[in-house]
C-alpha cells in the first residue's frame, strides 16, 4: 500500500515540479527501500529529496531526509560524508525546535560510533540525550541509555563506570518491571567475573547500602545459578543425544531428583541502538514517531493537495445537484427549438 501512494506521489511531484512533494515523497521512500536492503537506490533517492527540500528551504524535510541520509550513509561505510548529515540534521531540528527529532538523531549518532569503536564518543552523545530524558523523568528512556552507556564503557574497560551506569539501568528496569532486566544482570555477572567477588562488591557498595548492595549480590548470583543450570542441561542434552530413548528418561529422572526444576531464564534484550535503519523503520509506524505521522495520513494530506475536493455536506450535493438538472433542461429546450427552426 504505501510503495503504490509514494510512486504516485513522487510521479505527480515528478511532473508537475513540485519541490516540496517530491521531497516528502522522496526520503519516505527511500525509507522503503533501505528496508528491503536496495541501499543505493535509497540513498540516491534520498539525495534527491534533500537537495529538492533545500531547493524550497523546507526545513522540516530537509531535517528529516539528512537523518535518514547521514544514517544510511554511515551505514555503507561513507562515514565523514553521513556524520556530517547527521550533525546537519541536530542543527536543522533545534532551529525547529523540535526536541525529539534531535533526541532521535543523537541516539542516532551513538549508535554508529558505537558500532565503530568510538566509544567515548558514543558516550557523549548518548549524555546529551540523557539530560533531556532526566529533566522529564523519563524512565524507559534512561534506562535504555544508561545500558548502552554501561556497556560502553565495559568494552572500554572503565569497572567504575560501567557499575554506575549498569546500577543505574537495573534499578530503572526493576521499576519498570522490564525483561531488559536480564540484561542488565548478564552484564554485571561478566563484571564480576572480571573484577573478582570482593572487588566487585565493594564496587557496588560505593552506590547501594549495605540493604541494596545484598538485593543486587543476590540477583546476580540466581542469575548465574540460573546460567549454570542452562548450560548443564545443554550439555547433558548434547551427552545424551547418541543414547537410547530408555537410558535418556533414566538419566533425566535422575536429574529430577537431584535438583528441583528453575523457571527458565529471561532471555537477554537486543543491544540497544544496535540498527539505526531499524530503529527508524519502527519509530515510522506510529503517530508520534520521528516523521509525525503515519505514511496513510501523509498520503492523505497530499493527495488531499493535489485535487479539487468534492462537496461534504448534503445542502451542498442537493444544490450542485437542482443546478445540474436545470443546466440539462434549459439544454435541452433550446436544441429543441433549434431542431424546430431547421425543419420549418
Amino acid at each position: 500500500m504505501a510503495w503504490g501512494w509514494l510512486h504516485k506521489a513522487l510521479s505527480v511531484s515528478m511532473s508537475t515540479q513540485d519541490q516540496k512533494g517530491l521531497a516528502a515523497a522522496g526520503w519516505r521512500l527511500s525509507l522503503l527501500k533501505a528496508q528491503q536492503g536496495e541501499v543505493e537506490e535509497a540513498i540516491s533517492l534520498c539525495r534527491s529529496a534533500h537537495q529538492a527540500a533545500e531547493s524550497v528551504w523546507s526545513r522540516q524535510d530537509m531535517a528529516q531526509s539528512a537523518h535518514l541520509l547521514g544514517n544510511l550513509l554511515c551505514q555503507s561505510d561513507e562515514q565523514e560524508e553521513g556524520m556530517r548529515m547527521l550533525h546537519s540534521a541536530v542543527d536543522l531540528f533545534g532551529e525547529l525546535n523540535d526536541v525529539e527529532g534531535q533526541l532521535r538523531a543523537w541516539r542516532t549518532i551513538g549508535g554508529i560510533l558505537r558500532k565503530r569503536g568510538s566509544y567515548y564518543e558514543a558516550i557523549e552523545a548518548w549524555k546529551r540525550c540523557l539530560v533531556v530524558y532526566n529533566q522529564r523523568g523519563d524512565l524507559a528512556d534512561q534506562a535504555r541509555l544508561h545500558a548502552a552507556i554501561a556497556r560502553s564503557w565495559m568494552r572500554i574497560g572503565d569497572t567504575g563506570e560501567t557499575i554506575t551506569h549498569a546500577l543505574a539501568a537495573l534499578g530503572r528496569h526493576r521499576h519498570l518491571e522490564s525483561e531488559r532486566v536480564s540484561g542488565d544482570l548478564k552484564l554485571l555477572s561478566k563484571l564480576r567475573r572480571r573484577m573478582g567477588g570482593d572487588a566487585f562488591t565493594v564496587g557496588v557498595s560505593q552506590h547501594l547500602d549495605a540493604e541494596g548492595v545484598g538485593v543486587v549480590i543476590g540477583m546476580v548470583a540466581q542469575y548465574d545459578a540460573q546460567l549454570a543450570r542452562k548450560r548443564a542441561a545443554r550439555a547433558l542434552a548434547e551427552a545424551t543425544s547418541d543414547l537410547s530413548e530408555a537410558e535418556q528418561d533414566l538419566i533425566s529422572a535422575s536429574s529430577d531428583s537431584a535438583a528441583a526444576p528453575s523457571p527458565p531464564a529471561r532471555p537477554s534484550p537486543p543491544p540497544v541502538v544496535s540498527d539505526p535503519i531499524a530503529e527508524i523503520a519502527s519509530e515510522l509506524k506510529t503517530r508520534d514517531g520521528l516523521y509525525g505521522d503515519t505514511l496513510d495520513t501523509w498520503e492523505e494530506s497530499f493527495w488531499d493537495s493535489q485535487r479539487t475536493r468534492l462537496p461534504q455536506q448534503p445542502w451542498q450535493i442537493w444544490v450542485l445537484a437542482g443546478f445540474g438538472t436545470v443546466i440539462g433542461m434549459m439544454t435541452i429546450m433550446v436544441i429543441l427549438s433549434v431542431g424546430a427552426l431547421i425543419f420549418r
